[in-house]
């Protein structure tokens, strides 16, 4: 129940994403701080230090592997993400055991993919960026309600 208060900065940040295409840092530390405090309150210190450590861990090697396919495929000349989306997924670890935090990926980037696919058939705008925080953060919204609505 007490997730229920990371649904704000979350729908600020899917709002300011999707408009902007930029999250205020203030808005992300907030997520974080509020992240981290829940995580530590639900499952204690310990189990979010390990959940931090493994998936950071997977999380630098996903990086490394994509930062060098988008290396070798833009010659260098391109930036695929951004920070804020970078430290918005790092702002998840600390929350979700390995697999699930996996599966959570694989779902949501495919769910954010998906949609974006979607939206650029119906909308002739040139914008080419995919708000990926704001994909993330529909699917993170909708786990934490689950979690909140589904929990007896």
């Amino acid at each position: 129940m007490e997730a229920i208060v990371l649904l704000f900065p979350l729908a600020g940040m899917v709002y300011e994403d999707f408009k902007r295409r930029s999250i205020p840092v203030w808005l992300l530390l907030l997520f974080g701080a509020l992240q981290v405090g829940v995580s530590v309150w639900r499952e204690g210190i310990r189990m979010v230090g390990v959940h931090l450590l493994s998936n950071l861990l997977m999380m630098c090697i996903i990086g490394t592997t994509v930062a060098l396919y988008c290396y070798l495929r833009f010659r260098g000349k391109r930036r695929v993400i951004g920070w804020g989306d970078i430290l918005f997924i790092a702002f998840l670890t600390p929350c979700l055991e390995l697999r699930t935090f996996l599966l959570f990926l694989i779902v949501s980037l495919t769910f954010t993919l998906v949609g974006w696919m979607l939206f650029l058939l119906t909308d002739k705008r040139e914008q080419r960026e995919i708000p990926l925080v704001s994909g993330i953060g529909i699917c993170y919204g909708a786990f934490i309600l689950y979690e909140i609505l589904g929990t007896p």
